[in-house]
């Protein structure tokens, strides 16, 4: 102990600062601090500009401190941690100030009122400047609400036996198809084919060398929009679900299924060998009105890359003609011309496909808007519990509501997505008269 003490003596007398002492208990609980620290940061750095972090930082602080780590060995300096946390502050503060003066224009926000009131607090703003703020948009989204209410009158739902449940698109992208079929299938009163329209879509040049020279499956030839590929599919002859079918195709998905007849036609010369598979669960169930001369005669007369065009036309027959009108507003600025358009059709009991982007329906506080799919609305209502005109949103991933964001009320695949996020992704309307 005497050796201790005057060794400390000496190293201090020399200008060493003495080690200060740690337990057993800390030492152990501090063996891996270096590591923790690291995830620490690293967690923090991913996460600063987007959310609020002072949790983190105050659990790393304690480390820090607790096991005497410097930040330096790390290339930080002691200040980062203060850095971090007041970045954060200002990520959520600028997140909730704009869904306020987004929703504001909708009805009262008060979750994110008072968000705002919170963060705006933590960044040393003025009180008397934060409550002018968050009574001026409180009053705002009164008046809004009042308005929305009135336009979001009478209460509508199209669902029923015109469209039957909820389709599923599987794994190939021909959502605008899916929507365009459900349009068309409410107008006629029969259940049109979303893969005959598809397929109508693709039948071009272009398709064809993508098939023929780059060896591309008529499932990746995917992306279209609902309008187009209407008036494409009513000039070729529209086919019927239960001529050529979208969905339920046997054990695998409709994407699987293409390619998978697609390689055994590369891989085989001789329409039986191929056609072990026309009766089972693979070909069959695709064009269920096909015996099996017909599907013999397809394989044996198209190539890989005319060979679904070819079992399509041969199912689809005959095919019906309409002429209906189809009219489309594209990527309005002013997102009320969409909504106005999408009320009047509801107010004659017709549906509406949009095109917007699909995070609407799997993110809280959405606030991007890069158009990328497209379904139907077939309804609306004013949620007297959320303050907010609420769409009735008939998606094509099938029945299951797990894919979608937990606070919006889903019903089989039918989503209801308020007025305010909605119109953040939205990009154009299509409707048949």
């Amino acid at each position: 102990m005497r050796v201790s003490v005057l060794a400390a003596i000496l190293f201090s007398n020399l200008g060493y600062a003495q080690m200060p002492m740690v337990s057993p208990s800390v030492r152990g609980e501090c063996s891996y601090a270096t590591e923790e620290v690291r995830r620490d940061i690293d967690n923090i750095k991913e996460q600063f500009q987007e959310s609020d972090v002072s949790v983190d930082v105050s659990a790393l602080r304690a480390i820090v401190q607790r096991c005497h780590i410097n930040l330096n060995n790390y290339g930080l300096g002691a200040g980062f941690p203060d850095y971090w946390e007041r970045e954060s502050y200002k990520a959520m503060y600028n997140k909730a100030k704009d869904q306020v003066d987004w929703n504001s224009k909708f009805g009262t926000d008060a979750q994110n009122i008072e968000q705002y009131k919170k963060y705006a607090s933590k960044l040393g703003y003025k009180k008397t400047d934060i409550e002018s703020y968050a009574s001026a948009n409180m009053q705002e989204g009164n008046r809004a609400e009042q308005s929305e209410k009135s336009k979001c009158a009478p209460s509508v739902d199209l669902r029923g036996p015109k469209l039957g449940p909820v389709r599923n698109q599987d794994g190939v992208g021909w959502c605008y198809a899916f929507a365009a079929s459900d349009l068309l299938s409410y107008k006629l009163g029969k259940t049109v084919s979303a893969m005959g329209i598809a397929l109508a879509y693709n039948d071009g040049w272009i398709s064809y060398i993508r098939k023929a020279v780059f060896k591309s499956s008529e499932a990746n030839i995917e992306g279209g929009s609902a309008d187009s590929a209407i008036n494409t599919a009513m000039s070729h002859g529209l086919c019927l679900e239960n001529q050529l079918k979208s969905e339920d195709n046997g054990a695998g998905e409709l994407m699987y299924n293409i390619v998978r007849v697609e390689s055994l036609k590369s891989s085989s010369s001789k329409p039986t060998e191929i056609c072990n598979w026309c009766e089972d669960n693979l070909i069959k169930p695709m064009f269920p009105s096909l015996g099996l001369k017909d599907l013999t005669g397809v394989l044996k007369n198209s190539s890989r890359a005319t060979l679904i065009q070819n079992f399509s036309d041969k199912a689809c027959q005959p095919k019906i003609k309409v002429n209906y009108k189809v009219k489309s507003t594209f990527m309005a600025h002013d997102k009320r011309q969409l909504f106005d358009t999408i009320d009047d059709q509801l107010n004659k009991k017709n549906i509406i496909a949009i095109s917007y982007d699909a995070d609407v329906l799997t993110e809280a506080n959405f606030t991007r808007g890069m158009v990328d799919h497209q379904s139907v609305i077939v309804g609306r209502r004013f949620n007297e519990h959320s303050h907010a005109c609420e769409y009735l949103i008939r998606n094509s991933w099938g029945r299951s509501c797990g894919y979608y964001y937990s606070g919006f009320s889903c019903e089989e695949g039918n989503i209801w997505v308020p007025k305010n996020a909605l119109s953040r992704g939205i990009g154009d309307v299509t409707y048949v008269e």
